[in-house]
């Protein structure tokens, strides 16, 4: 009798919970930088690109913080 075998990884994909901080945040009234990134960030989000929709929100996060010190970058 042949030993079962467990095949890496498993055949079934797992869905992770992604924490919607992640992608949350309050752009700055009036300011270009805010309302350029707001608006990827809400477009990656129809698009169900999490991973743009998280990196659009950050940038406007970081630049509420005051970390951006340039003009609007890609």
């Amino acid at each position: 009798m042949a030993p079962k075998t467990q095949t890496y990884p498993d055949p079934i994909p797992v869905q992770l919970p992604i924490d919607p901080w992640l992608y949350d945040c309050a752009p700055q009234r009036d300011c270009a930088h805010c309302s350029h990134w707001y608006r990827k960030r809400q477009a990656a989000l129809r698009a169900r690109n999490v991973t743009e929709a998280c990196q659009a929100a950050s940038k406007v996060r970081d630049h509420d913080a005051g970390l951006h010190t340039g003009p609007v970058s890609k």
